[in-house]
């Protein structure tokens, strides 16, 4: 009887547990807040096969090697940067991350200043112009930069939407 009782108050316990948490869908990324690292980003291999083009606002905007990161997990990373109150700022050399699922999204400060600070929502929407929308829709990881010469060591920052591979 004494076991009986245990089970139906396990069995309880339980049902419980799966009805509050029934409605939290669990995070397959950062969210928000990105975490830093030193800027690896870019390899010569990638942007040789590269594409470049000129942005309206006079940055460049690079499609890179393929990728197999999707649009919607793209989107997600540039939620999450929206998300972030204000401006963005991360140091010359290091890179602010955030990843969704298989997109990783990376805000490198370049090295024409000791750091690079912009409006998280002027990033985000930067990326989704001149990244997602010509790259990754294509099957492309992309990048864009102040400098035409993203793999050298000019510019105040590039950002990039690519394969999450950590």
């Amino acid at each position: 009887m004494m076991y009986q009782s245990s089970v139906r108050a396990f069995a309880l316990l339980a049902g419980l547990c799966a009805v509050s948490t029934a409605g939290i869908v669990p995070r397959t990324g950062t969210g928000p807040k990105g975490f830093l690292t030193v800027d690896d980003s870019v390899n010569s291999t990638e942007i040789q096969q590269g594409t470049l083009a000129l942005t309206s606002d006079g940055s460049y905007s690079f499609c890179l090697s393929d990728t197999t990161a999707s649009v919607s997990d793209c989107e997600a990373v540039l939620g999450d940067i929206r998300a972030n109150p204000g401006s963005v700022s991360v140091a010359a050399g290091f890179c602010l991350n955030w990843y969704e699922g298989g997109c990783l999204g990376r805000v490198c400060g370049g090295t024409d200043q000791a750091s690079y600070s912009a409006d998280a929502s002027w990033i985000a929407d930067e990326l989704a112009s001149a990244v997602l929308d010509p790259c990754v829709r294509n099957g492309r990881s992309g990048a864009i930069s102040d400098c035409q010469n993203i793999g050298g060591t000019c510019g105040s920052y590039h950002f990039s939407l690519q394969t999450n591979n950590m």
